[in-house]
């Protein structure tokens, strides 16, 4: 049986680097065939932004196009006062529901980089 990993980030990525380095690690477990998610909370939704400069939009885009999934939590979006449209596209919306199903069904594996 294959592995899932749920990594949870929930840094701005303009003050740490904690968002390309778990973008980073999904790619390693990816190239490992594990399943793969991050999940964005908190100021760390600040990272699925389209048109953003640096490379946390590349690197996320990168991740997406090798199969990671990539999520954010919808109300830490709506608070930040970002609508689903400046999202990066493939990026999923989940709402606290989703968030549960996905540590409780989905991913056996929880890593959390906060």
């Amino acid at each position: 049986m294959k592995m899932a990993t749920l990594i949870l980030v929930s840094k701005s990525p303009y003050i740490t680097k904690d968002n390309v380095y778990a973008f980073e690690a999904s790619l390693n477990l990816k190239n490992m065939d594990e399943e793969v998610g991050v999940m964005l909370i908190q100021d760390a939704v600040l990272s699925a932004i389209q048109g953003q400069k640096g490379q946390i939009e590349e690197l996320l885009k990168t991740a997406l196009d090798a199969g990671v999934n990539v999520y954010v939590l919808k109300p830490d979006a709506a608070a930040r006062g970002i609508p689903e449209e400046r999202m990066i596209e493939g990026v999923q919306l989940v709402d606290y529901g989703g968030w549960v199903d996905l540590t409780m069904e989905k991913y056996q594996k929880i890593v959390s980089w906060t």
